[in-house]
C-alpha cells in the first residue's frame, strides 16, 4: 500500500471511529414530572364561608400512560367513576386510582411502579410513563393528590422516543341555590414541577428534545356552549390565564409559576432547557364566580409528555468526510513543502 492509500485509509478509519464513539456518547433526553397536592373544591352561596348550594351528581377519573422507543410501545389506562357515596374507586389506604407504569419495549432502564424516579440524562435508552391519584376529595374526603411522570432518552442506534402521562377528572354538579346572587366555586392546590430537555450529540445531522406540561381547570354549564370559565396557570405571565364567558367571572388567587410550558432544544451540540420548582412557592388557586341554578361540569386535567428524535450520518457519508479530511491534509502538506 503506498503512502496516499495509507493516508486515505487512516483518514476514513479515523472518521468512522469518530462516528462510532460519537454515537456511543450521544444523548437526547427529556422529562416532565408533576406532583399536585392538597387540591380542594369549595362551594358556597353568595361568597359565604359555609359549603352548600351544590349536589354532586357524578364524577369520572381517568389515567393514561404511554411510552414508545424507536416507534415501538403502547399504553396503560385506568378509570373509576360514580358518586361520593357509591363509586368504583379504591378507598384509603389504597390509592383511589392507579394506572400501571409503562416501559417501552427495548428500554434499558425500567421505571418501577409508582416510584416516579428521575433516571437521566445519561442513563441509557428508554421511555416510560406513570400516573397515580393517591388521594381524592370525592372518594376519601381528604384533599386530592396526584403523581405523574414522563421520561425518555435515546442514545447510540436510536432514532426516536416519546412518553406521556395524563390525569383527568370530570365532576358533574347540580346547583340549586336557596339564596339568589353570585355564587362561587373555589379550586386550590399545590404543585411541584421538574421539566428538562437536554441534548449532547455533536455527531447527529439533526436532533430535538422536547418536554411539555399542561394543567387546566374548567367550569362549564351543561347545555350552554358559551357559559364557561377556564384557569390555565402560567405564573401570571398573561391576562389570559383566567378567562370567563356567559356571565361567569374568573379570578386568580395564586399562580406561582408556569404549569403550561414547553421546554425544547434543537441543536447538534450540548444544549439544555429546563427548571424545577419546589416549596414554598407552589400555590395555585382560582375563584369562579357568577354561578346560577343549573347543571355544571368541573374538569381538571394535567398532562406531562416528552418527545425525542435523532438523525445520524450514514456510514458512506462518514467515509466521504474521511476522504475530505485526507484531501485537506494532503493540500496542507503540499503547501508546506512548496
Amino acid at each position: 500500500m503506498n503512502i496516499k492509500q495509507s493516508t486515505l485509509a487512516a483518514a476514513v478509519a479515523a472518521v468512522m471511529a469518530m462516528g462510532v464513539v460519537g454515537q456511543a456518547a450521544a444523548t437526547e433526553y427529556a422529562r416532565s414530572r408533576l406532583y399536585i397536592d392538597n387540591l380542594t373544591v369549595f362551594l358556597s352561596d353568595d361568597g359565604g364561608v359555609t359549603p352548600g348550594g351544590g349536589t354532586i351528581n357524578n364524577f369520572d377519573f381517568n389515567l393514561i400512560n404511554t411510552a414508545f422507543l424507536n416507534t415501538v410501545g403502547g399504553a396503560t389506562t385506568a378509570n373509576c367513576s360514580g358518586t361520593p357515596a357509591n363509586n368504583s374507586c379504591a378507598k384509603l389506604p389504597a390509592a383511589p386510582l392507579d394506572a400501571a407504569v409503562i416501559n417501552a419495549t427495548g428500554s434499558t432502564i425500567l421505571q418501577g411502579e409508582n416510584t416516579f424516579t428521575l433516571n437521566g440524562p445519561g442513563a441509557g435508552s428508554y421511555a416510560n410513563g406513570d400516573s397515580l391519584i393517591a388521594t381524592a376529595q370525592l372518594v376519601d374526603g381528604v384533599p386530592t393528590s396526584t403523581r405523574q411522570i414522563a421520561e425518555a432518552e435515546i442514545q447510540q442506534g436510536d432514532t426516536s422516543a416519546s412518553s406521556s402521562s395524563e390525569v383527568s377528572s370530570t365532576t358533574g354538579f347540580t346547583f340549586t341555590f336557596t339564596v339568589t346572587g353570585a355564587n362561587v366555586m373555589v379550586v386550590s392546590f399545590e404543585a411541584l414541577l421538574d421539566i428538562l430537555a437536554d441534548i449532547n450529540d455533536p455527531f447527529a445531522l439533526s436532533a430535538s428534545a422536547k418536554a411539555n406540561t399542561e394543567v387546566e381547570v374548567k367550569l362549564s354549564k351543561d347545555g350552554a356552549t358559551n357559559v364557561f370559565a377556564l384557569f390555565t396557570p402560567d405564573g401570571g405571565t398573561s391576562a389570559g390565564e383566567c378567562g370567563a364567558l356567559g356571565g361567569l367571572t374568573c379570578t386568580t388567587l395564586f399562580d406561582e409559576f408556569d404549569l403550561n410550558t414547553d421546554e425544547a432544544v434543537t441543536t447538534l451540540v450540548a444544549s439544555s432547557s429546563g427548571r424545577a420548582n419546589t416549596a414554598p412557592n407552589n400555590n395555585f388557586g382560582v375563584i369562579f364566580g357568577g354561578l346560577t341554578d343549573g347543571t355544571w361540569t368541573l374538569g381538571l386535567t394535567a398532562k406531562t409528555s416528552t418527545s425525542l428524535s435523532r438523525q445520524v450520518p450514514e456510514p458512506g457519508v462518514l467515509a466521504l468526510m474521511g476522504i475530505g479530511l485526507m484531501g485537506l491534509g494532503m493540500s496542507a502538506r503540499r503547501r508546506k513543502i512548496v
